[in-house]
């Protein structure tokens, strides 16, 4: 175990039981993350990206599923925390940006309310202080008329928008933990760029120790340059310059994971907004 982890990850299973069924989602998983790193999770679809990062936050329910291993965020053992620290640890220690914001909402309650909520329960402000913070939040995040949409619900602002304020509900009390699980995989490429730039951008304000996500794996063709600039260019702007490692026979690593020299070649050409 690293002195310098952040986040140690050990063993960890996650099995769900229903209707006499036990299905075994995450099976033996273990990492850790580094203060001040950005990890990616990437795997398919149904491979236990999104279990991971719930069971970091315990979100899992108690009574159809069962948790094991290690789970430590700095000095806590997740598994192990009462119901009043969850309440203190979710949202205040720890925030995730979820995947459909549309459904993280509380459609019957504005986007400032919920804000606001969270604001006074970890950071003790007054209604007051608390709704100006929330208004600052929407602004870093750079939602155009931010006093307007912090009155507005939920469904009444654009997917790119929603996840904007999605960002900002999670990064409002300054969270030591980000998880963002898949944020960008509902909008449209041009939007998926500024949101990932955005939360980059984010983690330097908000001086975040780490920060855990996840991707889709990525299926392409040889020949397909155009997608192959576009992978490249949201690699470099998603991990960016510091988080690639160049090799010396045209190829690069980003972790554990090495990528050809095509994409090794493409991705030194895009500029880093």
């Amino acid at each position: 175990m690293s002195d310098n982890a952040f986040v140690h990850v050990r063993d960890l299973r996650v099995v769900f039981r229903r209707d006499g069924q036990t299905i075994n989602a995450v099976n033996g998983v273990s990492f850790e993350v580094q203060k001040g790193e950005v990890m990616a999770l990437i795997g398919e679809s149904g491979s236990g990206k999104s279990v991971t990062l719930r069971a970091l936050m315990r979100l899992h329910p108690p009574g159809s599923s069962e948790l094991s291993g290690t789970l430590q965020v700095g000095d806590d053992e997740v598994l192990t925390m009462s119901a009043s620290q969850l309440r203190r640890y979710r949202g205040g220690r720890c925030a995730m940006i979820f995947q459909e914001p549309l459904l993280a909402f509380d459609p019957v309650y504005t986007v400032g309310q919920q804000i606001i909520e969270g604001l006074r329960r970890h950071e003790g402000l007054s209604r007051q202080a608390a709704r100006d913070r929330a208004l600052e939040a929407l602004r870093q995040v750079r939602i155009p008329s931010p006093e307007r949409r912090l009155d507005a619900y939920p469904h009444e602002m654009s997917g790119g928008m929603r996840q904007r304020a999605m960002i900002a509900l999670a990064l409002s009390c300054n969270p030591q933990l980000l998880l963002a699980d898949e944020p960008t995989t509902a909008l449209d490429a041009t939007v998926q760029i500024q949101i990932l730039i955005l939360q980059q951008h984010q983690q330097v304000i908000h001086q975040i120790r780490c920060l855990v996500g996840q991707l889709k794996a990525v299926m392409y063709r040889r020949g397909q340059r155009g997608f192959h600039a576009f992978f490249a260019y949201f690699l470099r702007n998603a991990f960016g310059a510091a988080g690639i490692q160049f090799g010396g026979v045209g190829g690069f690593r980003i972790g554990r994971f090495t990528f050809g020299e095509q994409l090794f070649q493409l991705i030194k050409e895009q500029p880093l907004v």
